[in-house]
């Protein structure tokens, strides 16, 4: 994997509620001892991964642990009758089924027969279900309830017969699947992919693709004027939503990339990424944002309001959405968060005991009140000879509030502690000293 591509799937892997994140091929970054098929990548990786987990993901772990998503109103039907009785279903990670949702910008979760007979469709809007052949006859009584409750079923000619598609898009699978994913079995399967003349993984798929995504979002604009709150103005800046109490935050992911000259060479990857710009967009009918932050760099962003996105025609105009211009050099990702009112000070306050100080930090709006939001701050704490104490470091406000304790230690250097607050979204920054 290029260390542009490794990028991207950091970006892809923290845009969606997790609590951890594990890499599978640890041989390609160090040494184990054995010889695997994993052992070697491109040079760069380990150093830009060290760059990612320090630089990003370390800051904004502890909000991120915290974020949690609303309840999609897209969601793919990944079915393990048909995976059991015909295969191949969209055969999870080896299929573009998810990924077309994605270049769509639809932001979809997964959901199985069990999922559906257990819970319903919750806020489910649209069921794409690929390549379901076969199905459950309770299930597909749940389907047809949701048809008939004014829910739209996107499906590919697959489909059984038991189920009409609202709206039929073309199959986004292999025609045979791989054996295994070795290398080998993988790239004969490759070439049976259906609907595009590609041997391979190449720019033309991409390009089908990217169409074939842009013709759904035109569907169901005419079918039911659908459109995602959170958008973007391309298919190649994919969007994923988060929120917190009301409180939005959109993930953007530019995945624009060319063949480079590690694995690209051979036409099999696109792992160097591209420049590229656009517009984020952010459903919000009642004018109730007044601030964006970016998050992982920091700082106010400007935006615009207007009615739809002027320069995508394939979704229907919403009065009020927040227009958002981002641009990227490479395969990066950007954290928005959207305010009703801005940030406009930092406040902290530092209690101590025998052998503790308790730093309680505020990060206020314009009307005085804590910011509702989950917010990436910074704590640290240095004795007189300026060594930082243990304990301190990244943290996340909730509501505006941290409240983090820091023990001290015997051989600190004598006199005054100080005590530096930061929050990352404004880039506001607070110091106190303290004596005891």
């Amino acid at each position: 994997m290029g260390s542009d591509a490794l990028q991207e799937a950091v970006w892809s892997m923290i845009a969606k509620p997790v609590k951890g994140i594990m890499f599978h091929g640890w041989g390609t970054i160090a040494e184990t001892g054995s010889e695997t098929g994993y052992t070697y990548t491109s040079p760069e990786s380990a150093e830009r991964l060290r760059q990612l987990l320090n630089g990003l993901v370390a800051p904004l772990g502890p909000t991120l642990k915290n974020l949690g998503r609303e309840e999609p109103e897209v969601a793919v039907l990944e079915s393990f009758a048909t995976a059991a009785m015909g295969g191949p279903a969209s055969w999870g990670w080896l299929s573009p089924a998810i990924t077309f949702c994605q270049r769509a910008r639809l932001d979809p979760r997964v959901v199985y027969e069990e999922t559906i007979m257990r819970d319903g469709f919750g806020r489910t809007k649209i069921l794409y279900a690929p390549q379901c052949q076969f199905l459950s006859a309770p299930v597909v009584e749940k389907i047809k309830t949701f048809q008939k409750a004014g829910g739209i079923l996107v499906a590919d000619e697959k489909l059984l017969p038991a189920l009409k598609a609202d709206v039929v898009v073309p199959v986004m699978a292999y025609k045979t699947p791989p054996k295994s994913d070795h290398a080998e079995d993988v790239d004969a399967a490759t070439k049976t992919m259906v609907n595009t003349a590609a041997r391979r993984f190449t720019a033309n798929a991409k390009a089908w693709m990217l169409d074939e995504a842009e013709k759904l979002r035109a569907a169901l604009a005419a079918k039911c004027a659908y459109a995602p709150k959170a958008d973007s103005s391309s298919p190649e800046i994919v969007t994923y939503s988060r929120a917190w109490r009301g409180t939005p935050y959109v993930f953007a992911l530019n995945d624009k990339r060319t063949f480079g000259d590690y694995v690209g060479q051979w036409g099999l990857t696109m792992e160097i990424g591209l420049p590229f710009a656009g517009d984020v967009t952010l459903a919000d009918p009642e004018g109730k944002i007044s601030a964006v932050y970016e998050l992982s760099r920091g700082g106010e962003l400007k935006f615009e309001r207007r009615e739809g996105d002027g320069r995508n025609k394939l979704r229907p105009s919403r009065l009020g959405d927040v227009v958002v211009p981002v641009s990227y050099d490479t395969n990066d990702g950007r954290l928005f968060l959207f305010l009703p009112r801005k940030i406009a000070s930092v406040d902290a306050q530092v209690t101590t005991t025998k052998d503790a100080l308790t730093v309680t930090m505020t990060v206020r709006d314009t009307a005085r009140e804590p910011v509702p939001a989950l917010l990436p701050v910074e704590i640290r704490v240095y004795d007189a000879a300026g060594r930082e104490l243990d304990g301190a470091g990244y943290a996340c406000a909730k509501d505006g509030v941290c409240k983090l304790t820091v023990r001290t230690n015997l051989n600190d250097a004598p006199g005054a502690y100080r005590v530096v607050c930061r929050d990352r979204a404004s880039g506001m920054t607070i110091e106190k000293r303290v004596s005891f």
